[in-house]
């Protein structure tokens, strides 16, 4: 299945939490290899801080008042899918289209 950005959001066939299997539209970051897709909830708890920490845009606020979409000391990336054959390819931080920006600040968190 390609996967195109232009008209909305898309569910993705393995675009969930591997800690909760949380399936519904939601931000995920994933960590280094092994690439590990994690959802706020379990991102804010591995790093020790509050859900409240991160806004509806995926920035999170660190206790020095930084704000940024790479979060924690192991530097957690927003999950931005590529629109290849393999859903489950992600595009390198910074590396993302437009369109594909877009589309993973369109998820809730």
């Amino acid at each position: 299945m390609r996967i195109s950005y232009v008209g909305g959001t898309y569910i993705l066939s393995g675009y969930w939490c591997s800690r909760c299997s949380h399936k519904t539209q939601c931000k995920l970051w994933r960590r280094p290899p092994p690439a590990q897709l994690l959802c706020v909830r379990h991102l804010a708890q591995e790093i020790g801080a509050q859900i409240t920490s991160f806004t509806r845009e995926g920035f999170y606020m660190d206790d020095q008042g930084i704000s940024d979409t790479v979060v924690g000391w192991f530097s957690a990336i927003p999950s931005e899918a590529t629109d290849q054959e393999v859903v489950t390819a992600y595009y390198d931080y910074g590396l993302a289209p437009a369109d594909g920006c877009r589309w993973w600040r369109g998820y809730p968190l």
